[in-house]
């Protein structure tokens, strides 16, 4: 029986990360038979009783510590773990990880990940432990570029995608209001500016649609969607409860378009094949944009004065933007198979671990 021990930002009340842990489960489950799981977790009661699985608490060291011993992989699932943009802190108690787990004898895989920023004082150190890896996946050209930049070989990087793009919307919703649905994803940001927002907001309500605002992060993201709510001429609407992350997509699901800053509300939108747009605070947010032939509306510090119209036109325009993401969520939902596939070779030691092997697995478990 393969042991494989995942950690990520779990148990924090994080829509989008419960979502790609939800997805990591599913598709291991799937591609390696009798896996037994064990996920590091904030919250592990929570975290067990969510996703029937074993739980442990992140933060105690001797746990943490005799779970790797135990373990055959340990895997960092999904996210933006490796980064410092909020503070080295965190960068540096996952690159501690990869190093312990090593030293407990683990193998590691690193499961769909976005890189970085990071900045320079930070990169020697970075580089230093993902050489450790035994192999990286990551969701976007620009981590793998990024990992090359730091001096990575390349054939220890794979780009595969998010795990959330092969989510599946079984779910019940939280109940919506009728009519055409216009989601707003947001979460707080320095210079955000939420006046430039009220105004687009009002004005999709002048043009008949309904606003809907789905909070990712509790309670920062609903502390901001109530203060929009504030500066708004026409009633949106709340959603009076807090939403899992099953719920969250299949109410994305529902939506007839997303204006989006959480990159997993974007993906989530992505993959139930629903019209997107985001304002943008990190490069990660531009990237899934290009990847996904999806518009960037404008930054959030300054959405510009033609943002109206453009909102205008976009929403005008849905279906065409609708096409483009059912022209690629196939291959996003093979990508998420083989990111699956590459875990299970590394958690057994195959060697031969690249795109074109876990591809013709794929194929072969088609027929």
């Amino acid at each position: 029986m393969i042991k494989i021990l995942i950690n990520g930002y779990y148990g924090f009340a994080n829509t989008g990360d419960e979502a790609v842990l939800a997805s990591i489960v599913r598709e291991l489950t799937a591609a390696i038979p009798g896996v037994k799981l064990t996920v590091l977790s904030d919250q592990p009661e929570e975290t067990a009783a969510a996703y029937q699985v074993r739980a442990l608490n992140r933060w105690k060291g001797g746990t943490v510590w005799r779970a790797l011993r135990e373990s055959d992989m340990f895997v960092f699932g999904g996210g933006s773990l490796l980064q410092d943009i909020t503070g080295s802190k965190s960068l540096y108690y996952y690159l501690s990880q990869i190093i312990t787990a090593r030293l407990a004898g683990c193998r590691v895989f690193l499961y769909a990940q976005g890189i970085g920023p990071i900045s320079q004082q930070n990169r020697r150190r970075t580089a230093s432990a993902l050489r450790r890896c035994h192999l990286i996946t990551v969701r976007d050209q620009e981590s793998a570029d990024f990992l090359l930049d730091l001096g990575l070989p390349a054939a220890k990087i794979i780009v595969t995608a998010d795990p959330v793009l092969n989510a599946k919307f079984e779910d019940m919703p939280p109940p919506l209001p009728g009519g055409k649905k216009l989601g707003l994803a947001l979460r707080p940001w320095p210079g955000l500016d939420l006046p430039a927002l009220a105004a687009l907001a009002d004005q999709a309500s002048a043009w008949g649609w309904q606003v809907v605002l789905l909070p990712f992060h509790e309670p920062a993201d609903r502390k901001i969607a109530g203060e929009l709510i504030d500066k708004l001429k026409h009633p949106a609407y709340l959603p009076p409860d807090p939403i899992s992350s099953g719920g969250m997509m299949a109410a994305i699901a529902e939506l007839d378009f997303l204006l989006g800053m959480r990159l997993h509300s974007l993906i989530m939108a992505a993959a139930g094949g629903v019209p997107f747009a985001a304002i943008s605070y990190d490069p990660k947010i531009d990237s899934f944009c290009r990847q996904s032939a999806q518009p960037v509306l404008g930054p959030c510090i300054n959405l510009g004065k033609d943002a109206g119209s453009n909102l205008s036109y976009l929403l005008e325009n849905r279906e065409a933007s609708r096409r483009r993401l059912q022209d690629r969520r196939q291959n996003w939902q093979d990508l998420c198979q083989i990111t699956a596939i590459l875990a299970r070779e590394t958690a057994f030691g195959n060697p031969d671990l690249n795109l074109d092997m876990a591809r013709k697995q794929l194929e072969q478990n088609r027929y």
